[in-house]
């Protein structure tokens, strides 16, 4: 896949370097560099030039994974052979993580939707993420139980074990 992902880049690039095609190559590699956690709350939106705004669900997604911006631009150039994103860009649009996630296939069988996990947390489990001072340790260990609450509803309702 990453072969054919750089040949692309360096076609469009040269025939429609600000098009809907380089769009659509970038996030191609967008899916095949992010991955797990990442994947679920970061999405490709728009590609501006050379800009990437991808969406994440709230103020505190944003501020954690601003720093992985020039990490995750790397990588996406690194697998296309070619330059194309030199920023990424998070804005807060909880709509379009909402509309990924119910866009994307059940991963081992758990079908169940991140955002009523979250609703269905324990108002003590909420409580007690809340006194983690990290806000990156903080959304980890709500994501777990998160995870931790999606794999227990899959199981008691008869879903495959994983």
């Amino acid at each position: 896949m990453q072969g054919i992902l750089e040949s692309f880049s360096l076609v469009l690039k040269h025939i429609d370097p600000e098009g809907q095609a380089v769009e659509a190559v970038v996030f191609a590699a967008w899916k095949q560099c992010v991955s797990g956690i990442l994947a679920e709350n970061i999405v490709p939106v728009q590609l501006q030039g050379d800009r990437l705004i991808a969406a994440v669900s709230t103020e505190t997604w944003r501020r954690n994974v601003a720093d992985l911006g020039p990490e995750l631009a790397a990588k996406i150039n690194r697998t296309l052979g070619s330059a194309l994103v030199s920023y990424i860009e998070f804005r807060v649009d909880a709509e379009a993580v909402a509309e990924h996630r119910r866009q994307r296939q059940p991963i081992s069988g758990i079908s169940a939707n991140q955002d009523s996990i979250g609703e269905q947390l324990a108002p003590g489990l909420l409580a007690s993420a809340e006194t983690i001072a990290d806000e990156g340790l903080r959304l980890q260990f709500v994501a777990a139980a998160a995870a931790n609450l999606a794999w227990s509803d899959a199981k008691l309702s008869g879903g495959p074990e994983t």
